[in-house]
């Protein structure tokens, strides 16, 4: 028999799944190699990480998810989402993929403030009511990036 609490297992288990989903969600989708594809894939995994960076900072505000944890994982979505505003900013694209593209690379830029904010909140040790405002902004910020998808996956 374990020797873990069943409220530490089913947290466990629920951050295990959690997460799990996201690293699902960003590699299992491969799009098309066409230029609507790459940008619909470019739009899903900075919803990805702008929805991990939300996750991560709501457990550390709750205190469910220690300090090193708190640090890879924002740091991670930084970096990943930095590696997507490239991979745009270096698509050949016109006409309204242009403009797809215009405004995916700005919600990712948003996802990337927003982040360096969670970043520095959590540095600071803001509690759950100062970081609640800014989880939302990024659920937003991942939503609006998921419709993008959608409409690319739509228009392909």
């Amino acid at each position: 028999m374990s020797t873990i609490a069943p409220r530490a297992r089913g947290r466990r288990a629920a951050l295990a799944l959690v997460l799990t989903g996201v690293c699902l969600g960003t590699a299992g989708c491969s799009q098309a190699y066409s230029a609507s594809g790459r940008l619909a894939q470019a739009a899903s995994d900075a919803s990805a990480q702008t929805q991990t960076g939300a996750l991560t900072l709501r457990l550390s505000a709750t205190h469910r998810l220690p300090s090193p944890a708190t640090d890879t994982a924002l740091s991670d979505a930084i970096d990943k989402l930095g590696q997507d505003d490239s991979s745009l900013t270096s698509a050949d694209v016109s006409g309204g993929l242009e403009t797809a593209r215009t405004r995916i690379l700005s919600k990712v830029r948003t996802g990337e403030d927003l982040l360096a904010r969670a970043r520095h909140l959590t540095e600071a040790g803001a509690g759950q009511a100062t970081t609640d405002a800014l989880v939302r902004q990024l659920q937003v910020t991942a939503k609006q990036l998921a419709a993008l998808q959608k409409q690319l996956q739509g228009s392909g």
